[in-house]
């Protein structure tokens, strides 16, 4: 049976609808992106002058601020691609009602990441001097 006018227009108009959505969708994704990653990149000058500021004159607060910087460095660049999440979210997706395991493991993964990173700046500090 052949579709009425009336069926291909709001077809049509739907499509249409539908197109307009993803479209806005992802030039908001698009500034989003943009804004971390200026915002990353401003944490990583600061890093950078945290660092030489403490090899210049090294203090309570040199440090305090170095470790600041580093985390909120730190919360920015895990927002980016990566880090697990599509894992996490296909995990959480295909075990329904497991959030609470889900959040264990991304909390236990986070925190492995940081204790690795946290090695290997050590090792090659005092390993290479």
């Amino acid at each position: 049976m052949p579709l009425s006018r009336r069926q291909l227009t709001i077809g049509a108009v739907a499509i249409m609808g539908v197109a307009l959505l993803v479209w806005a969708i992802q030039v908001n994704l698009q500034s989003v992106t943009l804004q971390l990653l200026a915002w990353q990149r401003e944490l990583h000058r600061s890093l950078t002058l945290a660092i030489t500021e403490l090899s210049r004159t090294p203090s309570t607060g040199t440090w305090l601020t170095l470790l600041g910087v580093s985390f909120a460095y730190g919360v920015f660049h895990a927002a980016g691609p990566g880090h697990g999440k599509a894992v996490l979210a296909t995990y959480l997706a295909s075990h329904g009602g497991a959030t609470r395991r889900a959040l264990g493991l991304s909390f236990a993964a986070s925190l492995l990441q940081g204790v690795t990173a946290i090695a290997m700046v050590a090792i090659l500090v005092h390993g290479l001097g």
